[in-house]
């Protein structure tokens, strides 16, 4: 009995020195700048597809969804947590995280418009114009927090991925230059069946209530910014339509509003 157990407890000794000598190394991750930059050309290549028809964009945006939540899991699952003490670090990911949020609010809003059967070219595109004008006015303030942060994000990223970045937060023309033809389409027939509208969701602006520059730190209250959204609500076609916020809401959201109810208001 006494051999046997001196045996085991052999066995047992000689398995763990095994083990330890034979112990994997720990998988270190890539520092900071490394895995943002890796982010950025991620979402640098889902900019550059440039769809032939409305059939192809819809499916374009399909992808795009599912590859911005892949690249954006793979992103911050890559961060040391360690990295983001420093101040830099931590300012970028905060833009590389807003530009993710307005980008996949972008494609998941659009998709519910591309799943509904047998959608219509001109219905298609009157959502994805709403939904162009609001990502393009949250994109030019994120590019305003970028500049106000003073980030010398040539040294953090070098020029190559320096470059990427403000491509991606530049705008070739005003997010307002869209909104007359959207407006033309309201109240031309241009509308997502009743029967099939159940997927589609009203646009909800509450996560954006702290897209808030220095040089436009002020907020509206919620029930003034209800009202404009009241007014919106009635000259838009019944299939799109804006959420009442739960809170005040920031200077960039207060001028898309307006700015899209000026527009309906002209051309609607």
């Amino acid at each position: 009995m006494y051999k046997n157990f001196k045996l085991i407890a052999i066995l047992l000794l000689t398995t763990l020195i095994i083990l330890t000598g034979c112990e994997l190394p720990i998988k270190k991750k890539s520092d900071y700048p490394t895995t943002a930059k890796r982010f950025i050309s991620q979402l640098a290549v889902n900019n550059q597809d440039v769809p032939s028809s409305y059939k192809e964009m819809i499916a374009i945006d399909k992808k795009h969804q599912k590859d911005l939540e892949k690249y954006y899991k793979e992103y911050k699952n890559n961060i040391d947590k360690n990295d983001l003490k420093n101040k830099d670090y931590k300012n970028l990911d905060y833009i590389l995280t807003e530009i993710y949020e307005v980008n996949h609010d972008f494609t998941k809003n659009i998709n519910q418009i591309g799943n509904v059967k047998n959608i219509d070219e001109s219905t298609y595109m009157k959502h994805l114009e709403q939904y162009l004008y609001l990502g393009e006015m949250l994109t030019s303030n994120i590019a305003i927090e970028l500049d106000e942060f003073n980030l010398d994000y040539d040294e953090v990223l070098g020029e190559k991925h320096a470059s990427m970045l403000e491509d991606l937060l530049t705008n070739e023309e005003m997010p307002t230059t869209q909104l007359r033809l959207f407006a033309y389409k309201q109240g031309h027939g241009y509308v997502v069946p009743k029967n099939q509208r159940s997927n589609i969701s009203k646009i909800d602006l509450n996560k954006y209530q702290d897209y808030t520059t220095k040089r436009h730190n002020k907020k509206l209250s919620k029930q003034n910014v209800n009202e404009v959204i009241d007014l919106i609500n009635n000259k838009l076609d019944d299939d799109l339509q804006f959420k009442h916020v739960d809170d005040a809401m920031p200077a960039c959201i207060v001028s898309t509003l307006s700015e899209e109810l000026k527009a309906l208001n002209k051309y609607g």
